[in-house]
């Protein structure tokens, strides 16, 4: 098994408890409407880790590409200024994470 980094995002909104949400989608979503790329972008997976606590925020959403190659567009796309405060003003932020256990650069 190869372990690739992960995309996190926080600052999006949960759907209402009992209600079941599509990460996914809404990944697809902010990958389309605040960083421009319409790129076919495979996902193997988009969850939110399950709630530590008693927090208020929302919990992040990790997600996996299918192709390793597709997470660094989309880490590409967030060094563009105007991206980033298209995402700052949505309240949302987007960084790479990395599986416990691995070196980071």
């Amino acid at each position: 098994m190869i372990k690739l980094p992960l995309l996190g995002s926080t600052g999006v909104s949960e759907a209402a408890p009992g209600v079941l949400e599509n990460c996914e989608k809404t990944v697809m979503n902010i990958i389309r409407t605040s960083l421009d790329l319409d790129q076919s972008m495979l996902i193997d997976s988009a969850y939110r880790p399950a709630q530590r606590g008693n927090s208020s925020r929302p919990r992040v959403i990790v997600v996996k590409f299918h192709h390793n190659h597709k997470q660094r567009v989309v880490s590409q796309a967030l060094l563009d200024p105007e991206k980033q405060k298209a995402l700052t003003n949505m309240g949302v932020g987007i960084g790479t994470q990395l599986p416990r256990g691995s070196c980071r650069p």
